[in-house]
């Protein structure tokens, strides 16, 4: 289950990745450097090659989850593709309107559209299955449902944490930033999981070679983003232009 569950977030991560990019020159008229291009198929490939350590993602013919495997992943798909469009979007309105809104304004919209969507996905399937998908898990668990509260109220800490650096690197970055953000996330993840984790009883939570490649691949390519920043042309550029002109008058 681990493992199924880590090849899907990286479908998911590499998906994003790639859409992101592919929307960012198409509707957002961006250019890449020949560097910005090395660094996106680095972490692209890393995640790939993550997916791969982690074990196939596509179903066998013979297995009969096969279908359900099929649809998961499509519907992973579905999911970053429609993520990425969001990403666009909040970077069209930051660098396309002369007073965008705060970034904490933006993210209190968001999570209010995220509560009202994740209520209702609960209410139709999570509370029909409450003992299958929670109340199993509670009552395994050593700490109990103390120590499940504990774990997300540091959840909920280190989540806000990390919302803000992604605020700041939707700033500097755009929707492409935060992709890679994500992406870094998922190999400082796996380092971590496997410094806290990795035991004999555990061998899926030890880093292995490939997922140390990966985890370097994604780290290098995330650098290269970083040094060297993309410059907004086409499309942008002439929003941003008209904008300039408008200022002056």
């Amino acid at each position: 289950m681990l493992s199924s569950h880590i090849s899907q977030q990286d479908i998911a991560d590499s998906s994003v990745q790639l859409f992101t990019a592919i929307l960012a020159r198409t509707l957002l008229g961006k250019r890449f450097t020949k560097l910005q291009h090395g660094s996106l198929v680095l972490v692209v490939s890393g995640l790939v090659v993550r997916a791969a350590a982690s074990g196939s993602v596509l179903p066998s013919a013979a297995s009969p989850d096969s279908s359900r495997q099929l649809y998961g992943a499509v519907a992973t798909l579905a999911s970053a593709l429609t993520y990425s469009m969001m990403n666009m979007m909040y970077d069209y309105t930051v660098q396309t309107t002369e007073n965008p809104p705060p970034h904490p304004v933006m993210m209190a919209h968001m999570a209010r559209i995220g509560l009202i969507a994740n209520g209702l996905y609960t209410a139709a399937f999570t509370l029909p299955h409450w003992d299958e998908l929670v109340g199993a898990h509670l009552h395994a668990s050593p700490g109990g449902l103390a120590g499940a509260v504990a774990l997300l109220l540091v959840f909920g800490a280190l989540y806000n944490l990390h919302g803000t650096v992604q605020g700041r690197a939707f700033r500097l970055e755009g929707a492409l930033g935060i992709a890679l953000v994500n992406s870094m996330r998922g190999s400082t993840v796996a380092v971590l999981a496997s410094a806290l984790y990795c035991s004999a009883s555990k061998p899926e939570a030890c880093l292995t070679l490939l997922p140390s490649i990966s985890a370097a691949m994604i780290t290098l390519g995330g650098v290269l983003w970083v040094v060297h920043g993309a410059s907004p042309k086409g499309a942008l550029a002439r929003e941003l232009k008209r904008l300039e002109s408008k200022a002056t008058v």
